[in-house]
């Protein structure tokens, strides 16, 4: 399994770059849509154990947001949470699976000093007429090859997280609008103070200043959601995929069936976590309007 922070090119499309992570997340995207498609039409009024298991984790995740939003809320904001959750949870347990890093495409790579450019540098005090082909050829054999894996888990590529965060932002604001209407904004943009009467009105440029550095505070602390969600998410999940490579080299993998189990946790509680926190930054921007 490749450890690059950077999510490898695949193939383009016109203009557009199609990485390993995007393919794996469109991949997820599509199992999930058509197994909620045949799950919905399969109910039944007597359950078998698999619809029981998939029905007590929805009702699980409805009251955990019936908890945290009330039922109105919760039933609106309920598809929205869920599908993130059922997202966010599978792909982080994809990087999981044995096929996730280790099929791909071999790719040569040369090592250091392996290209004329290169060897023309490490020679900066000879001409090109001193090189020999001999010498260009046996520096042209120091190459290796690398594996460009077909599949990356896409919680582990920071694009993917800060598109979730985006949307877990958009509808923190959404729901805040909705139910302060302009009344919210002017917890970031609302610079008016009030003009005292007699010698403190003289302390009206400074009362200014104050509320203007704290509403902009107030903003850049909100769009810091979007950092926070993120990173947590991604540096969580490439984390622990680079302790089960680490883990596995020095073990020869004796050791890894227990550090396995332990980020399957890790997946879970990640993406716990992350729809609460949207839950969470909903019901305090409600609230504060």
């Amino acid at each position: 399994m490749a450890l690059s922070i950077k999510a490898e090119e695949l193939f383009h499309i016109g203009e557009l770059t199609v990485t390993n992570s995007m393919l794996s997340a469109f991949i997820i995207v599509i199992v999930l849509i058509t197994f909620y498609a045949i799950y919905t039409k399969k109910l039944n009024l007597i359950p078998s154990s698999f619809q029981l298991f998939l029905e007590w984790i929805i009702e699980s995740i409805y009251s955990l947001v019936h908890n945290v939003l009330g039922q109105h809320k919760a039933k609106r904001v309920f598809p929205i949470i869920f599908s993130l959750f059922s997202l966010i949870i599978i792909s982080n347990w994809f990087g999981l699976l044995p096929t996730t890093g280790s099929i791909g495409i071999a790719e040569k790579s040369y090592k250091e000093g392996g290209s004329l450019g290169q060897l023309i540098v490490f020679n900066i005090g000879q001409s090109k007429e001193e090189i020999h082909e001999s010498d260009i050829a046996e520096e042209n054999k120091k190459f290796h090859y690398e594996l460009i894996p077909f599949f990356r888990s896409p919680s582990a590529d920071l694009n993917f997280t800060i598109a979730l965060a985006i949307i877990a932002f958009v509808l923190i604001q959404y729901n805040a609008i909705k139910e302060g209407g302009l009344h919210y904004l002017g917890k970031f943009f609302d610079y008016r103070v009030s003009i005292p009467t007699g010698w403190k009105v003289a302390l009206v440029p400074f009362a200014f200043l104050i509320n203007f550095l704290w509403k902009t505070l107030e903003l850049v602390l909100e769009f810091s959601k979007i950092l926070s969600f993120s990173f947590r998410l991604f540096g969580n999940i490439f984390a622990g995929e680079v302790l089960l490579v680490v883990i596995t080299s020095l073990s020869l993998g004796i050791i890894t069936l227990p550090f396995l189990g332990f980020e399957l946790f890790v997946g879970f509680i990640q993406s716990i976590v992350f729809i609460f926190l949207t839950m969470v930054f909903i019901r305090v921007s409600l609230d504060t309007h």
